[in-house]
């Protein structure tokens, strides 16, 4: 019976482990692609129910309302694994999220173009702020 409980014990821990980890990618996320024009991108991402997300990409710099944000077709993370889709870019972006979840480190690819991306998480501080007048 005592080993049963213990068995129950270290599954709910376990559990409610990786419901905390998976809880802690809700936000925004932004990070700059490098090249011959650096573009910054913005990657919202929110729980879609109770076991997968959804997300939307916004490239600011190419824009002229940082308000329009392209559908991530498909998200997913299994550990510290982050995967995103976005076909109408051909592009993908996989990484692993930083021990803090902080971070993701990552490749974006697009089309035979390939870029390493490192996301951070935005906060009040740091967030890109929209400098023109609505």
């Amino acid at each position: 019976m005592a080993r049963m409980k213990l068995i129950w014990a270290v599954l709910l821990v376990v559990m409610c482990s990786s419901a905390l980890s998976a809880q802690s990618l809700a936000g925004d996320w932004q990070g700059i692609l490098s090249g011959t024009r650096p573009l910054r991108l913005v990657v919202h991402i929110e729980p879609a129910d109770g076991t997968t997300w959804k997300a939307t990409l916004a490239s600011i710099d190419q824009s002229p309302d940082w308000g329009a944000s392209l559908p991530v077709d498909s998200v997913a993370v299994q550990g510290v694994n982050f995967k995103f889709a976005v076909p109408t870019l051909r592009g993908t972006f996989d990484g692993a999220i930083s021990p803090d979840s902080n971070s993701i480190v990552g490749t974006w690819v697009q089309g035979t173009n390939q870029t390493s991306l490192t996301l951070a998480r935005a906060t009040p501080e740091t967030a890109w702020k929209d400098p023109s007048r609505h």
